[in-house]
């Protein structure tokens, strides 16, 4: 599911760990609940979507956009971060999930 147009998708609940959706745009989608452990999201967009209690333990994040300026913010709460790679993100998206998801 590499580069797909996913904008407002409803993946509540889905079991999508393992899932390789690199560079796709997951905007105002949402994945409340949802099991992305292992997964591909490399330069996914998420701004705007529903991630409460989604688990991204081990995926992988690198250049994964969570907020854009002038955009709503994700819902977070209760997010799972546990050994997710987020190596190469912007220092905006390393701010946004420092101020919200790391506290949790």
């Amino acid at each position: 599911m590499k580069s797909c147009d996913l904008r407002e998708a409803d993946f509540r609940g889905a079991k999508l760990n393992g899932a390789d959706l690199t560079n796709s745009n997951l905007d105002d989608a949402n994945l409340r609940g949802a099991n992305l452990a292992g997964a591909d999201l490399s330069g996914v967009s998420l701004v705007g979507a529903d991630l409460r209690g989604c688990s991204f333990r081990g995926a992988l994040l690198h250049a994964t956009e969570f907020v854009r300026p002038g955009f709503p913010n994700p819902r977070v709460d209760g997010v799972i971060l546990d050994e997710a790679d987020i190596d190469g993100l912007s220092e905006l998206q390393q701010k946004f999930l420092d101020k919200t998801v790391r506290k949790l």
